[in-house]
């Protein structure tokens, strides 16, 4: 593990995974940026949401352009029942293939937010 802070920015190199953080444009945090943010830390807080998450990722993670993958393999990668899924699917950000399969893959923040969320395991 490497961090690095200085008023220009930080730099954490963490296992797989490179931040780097401009804090030119840094800004105090309002009301409404944190509770965004401790709403999204409370999804994330439940197992079964952590789980499909990192099984959407790691099913998507190597086209984000072009892979879609379904509830059920979602559900096999998870080890989750696929009603168990489903549910989990409407609290993340996805984007359903446009061919209309009813396929899925991360979208928007949660995208990343797997790598992410791994910077901050420990060894």
């Amino acid at each position: 593990m490497s961090i690095c802070c200085e008023p220009q920015g930080a730099t954490a190199h963490i296992r797989n995974g490179i931040f780097f953080s401009d804090q030119k444009y840094y800004s105090p945090m309002s009301r409404g940026d944190i509770a965004a943010i401790s709403e999204t830390l409370q999804t994330l807080a439940d197992l079964n949401v952590l789980k499909t998450l990192y099984a959407l990722y790691e099913l998507t993670v190597g086209d984000f352009d072009n892979c879609y993958v379904s509830v059920a393999q979602i559900a096999r990668q998870a080890h989750l029942p696929e009603e168990t899924v489903r549910g989990c699917l409407q609290l993340l950000e996805t984007e359903e293939d446009p061919e209309g399969s009813g396929r899925l893959r991360l979208l928007g923040s949660y995208m990343h937010l797997p790598a992410l969320l791994q910077m901050f395991l420990r060894d």
